[in-house]
């Protein structure tokens, strides 16, 4: 068997080299034109002073009222279990006004009691638009 080559009239194996050459010294010239650019716009940059952005915040500030929850699901059980004291017990909400806090069955008992005792409402008249208009 004779030895296996490329073909020669095929690809230019120089020619593709100096191509291959070409790119990687165009990509590390626009590197280094990019490095010096940076460099010139900090050298520009560097003695001016600008102030803080608006939402920057220095360090140790708190941000304005309200913030943000860290513990938002243990926050919520104490609201709940806070709730729920104060539906199963009585205590004065308002005590010069005599408004008062009953426990969540008694004052449901109590509403149905009074709503039973109170006579059927009368029925409210029709909307204007609906009612027959009078001849003159």
């Amino acid at each position: 068997m004779a030895d296996v080559e490329y073909e020669a009239r095929d690809v230019n194996v120089r020619f593709m080299a100096k191509v291959g050459l070409g790119f990687a010294l165009l990509a590390a010239s626009g590197a280094a034109v990019s490095l010096g650019v940076y460099r010139l716009i900090a050298k520009l940059h560097q003695g001016q002073d600008r102030p803080l952005a608006p939402l920057a915040q220095p360090p140790g500030r708190q941000p304005p009222l309200p913030r943000l929850q860290f513990t938002p699901q243990r926050d919520l059980e104490r609201q709940r279990a806070q709730q729920m004291r104060e539906l199963m017990s009585y205590g004065w909400v308002n005590r010069q006004a005599g408004t008062a806090r009953l426990h969540i069955e008694d004052a449901m008992r109590l509403y149905v009691e009074r709503a039973a005792a109170r006579p059927p409402a009368a029925p409210a008249p029709p909307p204007a638009a609906t009612r027959p208009r009078s001849q003159p």
